[in-house]
């Protein structure tokens, strides 16, 4: 013979009304509390740079730099220059694009191991250290022999 389940005369809340309840306890606790650590701080907007956008048309890499030549003609290198290879006449590390010096307008540019090289409007440029180890800023290759 079969039996009833007793009752204990508590009666469970319809699943609805349970999953409900549920999520009213997770959003109260779910609160900002300003004291906490992982509270919301006010953060200070980035400061905009006051260049404008460069819009390169070619763009090479080489060993630990990049350079790239604009829509104007223009030629930028950034990264390592340990050995000139940026072309801007110093020896500094950028971590944004810097204009070669110079003033030349060139169509392409490959950057290679620690050294440059460009073929402007009107000839080539070289920056960084050439094969016999020499350093040179941006600029046409001194004639040989």
């Amino acid at each position: 013979m079969r039996t009833r389940p007793r009752s204990t005369g508590l009666s469970l809340p319809h699943p609805r009304v349970a999953l409900l309840a549920a999520i009213l306890v997770a959003l109260a606790a779910c609160q900002e509390d300003a004291n906490s650590p992982t509270g919301v701080e006010a953060v200070a907007p980035p400061v905009a740079n006051a260049t404008a956008a460069l819009s390169f048309r070619q763009v090479s890499a080489g060993w630990q730099h990049t350079c790239g030549v604009t829509t104007t003609n223009v030629a930028y290198c950034w990264g390592a220059n340990h050995y000139g290879q940026l072309g801007d006449g110093t020896e500094t590390w950028s971590p944004r694009p810097v204009k070669v010096a110079g003033g030349l307008r060139f169509l392409e540019v490959r950057a290679g191991d620690t050294h440059t090289c460009g073929v402007t409007t009107d000839s080539l440029a070289t920056a960084g250290a050439t094969a016999s180890g020499a350093i040179s800023a941006m600029g046409r290759p001194a004639p040989t022999g």
